[in-house]
């Protein structure tokens, strides 16, 4: 299993994936494969271990049908930097895609903390369950959180679900349209 650490980032292209899940690992690997730097967050060191391994596994697969080069292979996984702790994200981070268990409780106080350390990024969440409205109660920023629901397997899928709500600002929603459809290559 490789190990990158980043070293220069865009942070008009970068991203903060909180949850390192299936569906976390599989929104970090096509964030990194469409040139985002990613920081890939999960409270647990085992979880980072096996998305990174499984990120790794997913991308070379993509080598061996001859999609993509040795060179673009390493080039993303340099992309992905991994991490436990909020305090350690970049200050100047775009983009924060929450993809943790469907909690509104544990939801909420993740939004909040990274909201404390990230004050001007936009935040989607993967929730399929949970409304916007709901999780964006406590924000003091309610109009930066809009859904963003990609459907599994992520790097396959064509689709991406937007939801946003009453208080989500209309320009991040369309920042949302232009980052799914543009960068990454999906229909909403």
């Amino acid at each position: 299993m490789r190990r990158y650490t980043l070293i220069k980032m865009d942070f008009r292209k970068s991203v903060l994936i909180m949850g390192a899940g299936t569906m976390g690992r599989g929104i970090a690997e096509l964030m990194a494969f469409s040139g985002f730097e990613v920081q890939l967050w999960d409270r647990d060191p085992k979880t980072l271990g096996q998305a990174s391994a499984a990120v790794e596994r997913s991308v070379r697969r993509q080598v061996d049908a001859g999609r993509i080069t040795d060179r673009e292979l390493d080039q993303t996984l340099e992309r992905v930097r991994l991490i436990s702790d909020f305090r350690i994200v970049h200050p100047k981070t775009a983009y924060v895609i929450e993809a943790i268990v469907e909690d509104l409780e544990i939801k909420r106080a993740v939004f909040g903390a990274i909201e404390r350390v990230l004050p001007d990024a936009w935040f989607a969440s993967h929730t399929s369950a949970i409304g916007i409205e709901r999780l964006s109660t406590g924000l003091k920023r309610p109009e930066r959180l809009l859904g963003l629901h990609f459907f599994y397997p992520v790097s396959v899928m064509p689709l991406v679900e937007i939801v946003y709500g009453v208080h989500t600002d209309e320009i991040w929603v369309k920042k949302a349209i232009e980052l799914a459809e543009l960068e990454l290559g999906k229909k909403t």
